[in-house]
C-alpha cells in the first residue's frame, strides 16, 4: 500500500476511535498509539509518520491520568521510530514524564533512558538527558535502582567527560545497599 494512501486510512480510523463514545474504545485507541507509529519504521523521513498521530502522542498524557504510565512505557518506541530529528517536538513531553509524581512513571523512562540517548545521539543526550539522569540517581529507590542499572549503557552514548561524575553516585548506592541489591544492580 503507498504510504500517502497508509497515513491516510491510520489516520482516518485513528480520529474514529478517539472520537468514539465509548471511554473504553478511546483508550484501547490511545494506548495501542505508541506501537501503531512504531510501525511506520526507525528513523524514516520526515514526515513518514502522520503529524496527527504524533501530536496525540504528545497529548496523550492530558488526556486521562490512566494513560500517562502507557505512554512513559511506549516512549522510547516512538522516539526511535521519529529519531534524533523528532526529538525536539518529543523534549519537553519527555521531560514532563521525568518529573511526573508518580514514580512508577519515573521508573519506566529511567529503565528506557540509555535507548532514548541512543536514539538521539550525544549532543542532545548530554543537553537533555544528563540533567535527567543526574535526578534519577537521587530519586526513589525503584528509580534511582532502575537508573543504574543501566549506567553503563547510558554513559557509552555521552560524551566520556561525564562518566567521572557517576563514579561516585554508583559508589554510594553500591555500599548503602545490601549484598543481594548490589548484585542486582551489577548483573543484567
Amino acid at each position: 500500500m503507498p504510504s500517502e494512501d497508509r497515513h491516510d486510512i491510520v489516520a482516518s480510523l485513528f480520529k474514529r476511535f478517539v472520537n468514539d463514545t465509548s471511554r473504553w474504545v478511546r483508550l484501547s485507541a490511545y494506548e495501542a498509539l505508541g506501537p501503531l507509529i512504531a510501525s511506520f519504521g526507525c528513523n524514516q523521513q520526515q514526515g513518514a509518520v502522520p503529524d496527527v498521530l504524533v501530536d496525540a502522542f504528545l497529548a496523550m498524557r492530558t488526556i486521562d491520568g490512566e494513560l500517562i504510565e502507557c505512554c512513559a512505557f511506549n516512549f522510547p518506541g516512538v522516539v526511535v521510530t521519529l529519531g534524533q530529528q523528532g526529538w525536539p517536538k518529543l523534549r519537553s513531553v519527555y521531560k514532563t514524564l521525568c518529573g511526573d509524581m508518580q514514580w512508577k512513571v519515573r521508573r519506566t523512562l529511567a529503565c528506557s533512558i540509555h535507548e532514548i540517548a541512543k536514539a538521539i545521539g550525544p549532543a542532545y543526550s548530554e543537553e537533555d538527558l544528563l540533567p535527567i539522569y543526574r535526578m534519577m540517581v537521587i530519586d526513589v529507590t525503584e528509580v534511582r535502582t532502575s537508573a543504574l542499572r543501566n549506567l553503563t549503557g547510558f554513559l557509552r552514548l555521552v560524551p566520556p567527560k561525564h562518566a567521572g561524575s557517576f563514579v561516585s553516585v554508583f559508589t554510594l548506592n553500591l555500599f548503602s545497599r545490601s549484598s543481594s541489591t548490589i548484585i542486582e544492580l551489577l548483573i543484567p
